[in-house]
């Protein structure tokens, strides 16, 4: 730590405690109660712990779930999977992504929206944000588009949806296949459609720090019942009773969701439309709070945006803050007052050890947006928007004792 942040923090410390309990607020989340307790002794009494032994692939657990949530979305047929990067990877094989093909992703993501690319042997082609709304940029994917392109990667980060109306004309256009990453989206839409619907395909993850999990696991959704089908034979590789016959098997992996976390995910599900309210009014009392001199703004989202689901408050800070007040500086007296709060995912792909330590094949187009905005990023997690209203109010009078405090320090 710095002298500057030690400085500002005994400014603003107001009590020998930080101002949100830890504790607490490791409390939030994960939730669960009796409706997961019933799902897994009934997993346990079935003796069908594997998906392998349901004697109707449509009727166990996984079935089941994979059904709750194709409703949930409005679709017919869902694949629930072992992970949401593993998600992503199926997805791009149905859409016939193979070694040596271009996938265009943006630079400023989680990089396992990226290794899916690497690892089928595809090259990732690199591409720039969005200014305002921090999604990738449809005008440069239009640009990077090369006869080599088979697929687009959109990343909906924190729940902001990407452009889908540029992006879905464009791949359209050009023949190339729409993947919505959408890890940290379920719930949000787009023109009243849930994201993960609109693009070819729709990767979900069930990872503990997702909205909607199970501990481990991922859901895929297909626009075309073709893709779906050659999706599924990637990851099983042969049919069972109830499942679709593949025109073809394919060499897979075991890439199945088990039967317990199947059934804490079909639990989970009944609970989500009303944390995502929960989240959505956190975040709405939050925009409300801010003012137009205090050091954070809420990234923007897209107008075509009919219902975002906020995985994270994104922020960016704003051009006029104080000059002293960096992103690593407040990071750091966030977190020390016992905030969950990080950077983000915007750091270009390209710039991370992954890449630095492995001689990988990828194309950089130039991301200067995306350069810029990770240095002047951060989130606050999702647990934190289930809080009560009165921690909203805590975290903007800290933001504002934090401007103060870099004032007084300059």
């Amino acid at each position: 730590m710095t002298d500057l942040t030690t400085s500002i923090r005994q400014r603003i410390r107001r009590s020998g405690a930080p101002r949100f309990d830890t504790d607490a607020l490791a409390a939030l989340w994960p939730v669960y109660g009796e409706p997961e307790r019933r799902a897994l002794e009934r997993v346990l009494a079935s003796g069908r712990w594997s998906r392998l032994k349901d004697p109707d692939w449509s009727r166990g657990e996984a079935g089941l779930f994979e059904q709750d949530f194709a409703a949930h979305l409005g679709v017919d047929r869902a694949l629930a999977v072992s992970t949401g990067t593993l998600a992503i990877e199926l997805g791009l094989l149905a859409l016939g992504v193979r070694r040596g093909d271009e996938v265009i992703v943006q630079a400023g993501t989680f990089f396992g929206s990226v290794t899916p690319i690497l690892r089928i042997g595809a090259r990732p082609v690199f591409v720039d944000l969005d200014e305002d709304t921090l999604t990738i940029d449809p005008d440069a994917v239009a640009a990077a588009v090369t006869p080599a392109t088979r697929a687009v990667i959109a990343v909906h980060l924190a729940g902001l949806p990407a452009d889908l109306d540029r992006l879905t004309a464009l791949c359209d256009r050009h023949g190339i296949g729409l993947l919505e990453d959408c890890a940290q989206a379920v719930g949000t839409t787009w023109r009243n459609r849930p994201v993960g619907t609109i693009g070819d395909v729709g990767a979900f993850s069930l990872q503990q720090e997702k909205m909607l999990q199970a501990g481990e696991g991922g859901v895929i959704v297909c626009r075309d019942p073709a893709v779906a089908d050659r999706a599924f034979a990637f990851h099983q590789g042969f049919s069972m009773p109830g499942s679709p016959v593949p025109d073809r098997h394919e060499l897979a992996a075991n890439m199945r969701l088990s039967s317990f976390q199947a059934a804490i995910a079909g639990a989970q599900l009944t609970r989500l439309d009303e944390q995502i309210a929960r989240r959505s009014a956190t975040a709405e009392l939050f925009a409300s709070l801010l003012k137009p001199d205090d050091p954070v703004e809420l990234t923007a989202s897209h107008p075509g945006t009919t219902r975002w689901s906020p995985y994270s408050l994104p922020l960016r800070l704003r051009p006029d803050r104080p000059a002293a007040l960096t992103q690593r500086l407040l990071v750091d007296l966030l977190a020390d007052e016992g905030l969950p709060v990080f950077e983000g995912h915007l750091e270009p792909v390209y710039q991370r050890p992954i890449f630095l330590d492995n001689e990988f094949d990828y194309r950089d187009t130039g991301c200067p947006v995306t350069e810029r905005a990770s240095r002047e990023h951060l989130v606050v997690l999702q647990p934190f928007l289930l809080s009560p209203p009165e921690w909203t109010h805590r975290l903007v009078e800290l933001l504002r004792d934090v401007r103060d405090a870099v004032r007084a320090e300059s």
